[in-house]
């Protein structure tokens, strides 16, 4: 039912605060090798998602392991992922989906952020690099981040374009996230710009 609606992938939270029996941070393997298989065998692809609004700092980008006391790197998270694939052959996650929101109060428009919107570009960039290459890579980015812009690879421009660019070198799929609690003109935003 979900494939003939057009649905064609869950972004699943894998983060589990405490340290499972499969020595990572992610949600019972069990419960999740049934997760999967019903999914693809309707057509749904499955994707992992974590994020972390301290990624896009320099020290986090894509160390291989954990800052205390902040939080796992994007690699662990990775590598926890494909520890699990190995694992479980006929049940493997599609990719992995990095949900990387700014911390609240932090206002993407103002000049003064450019360096996390840098930053979020370079995680980004060094996760394509790292990812195994039978996962696929999404992203989430808020609409906001559009009206920023900002250095990296040697061009300034923005945000968005930064984006479609590591979109052409292999990014699979952007989800933009126009609104938390309110869609108030959301549609129309997101609208003109796929436009």
């Amino acid at each position: 039912m979900a494939a003939s609606s057009g649905m064609d992938a869950l972004y699943v939270s894998m983060y589990e605060p405490s340290e499972s029996i499969n020595d990572s941070r992610m949600h019972d393997w069990d419960a999740t090798a049934d997760l999967i298989d019903l999914a693809h065998r309707r057509g749904i692809d499955v994707l992992a998602l974590y994020g972390d609004p301290a990624w896009p700092e320099a020290d986090m980008r894509c160390n291989a392991h954990r800052q205390p006391p902040r939080s796992f790197s994007p690699l662990e998270l990775m590598n926890w992922v494909a520890k699990y694939n190995e694992s479980r052959p006929d049940y493997r996650f599609d990719g992995v989906t990095l949900d990387v929101e700014s911390a609240s109060g932090f206002d993407e428009t103002l000049e003064g952020n450019k360096y996390w919107l840098e930053g979020l570009l370079a995680l980004y960039k060094c996760t394509l690099e790292t990812l195994p290459a039978d996962l696929k890579l999404a992203v989430t980015i808020k609409d906001s981040c559009d009206s920023v812009d900002v250095a990296f690879e040697g061009s300034v421009k923005p945000t968005r374009q930064h984006v479609i660019d590591l979109a052409n070198k292999g990014l699979e799929t952007v989800i933009v996230a126009g609104y938390r609690d309110s869609a108030d003109g959301t549609i129309d935003r997101i609208g003109n710009e796929v436009a």
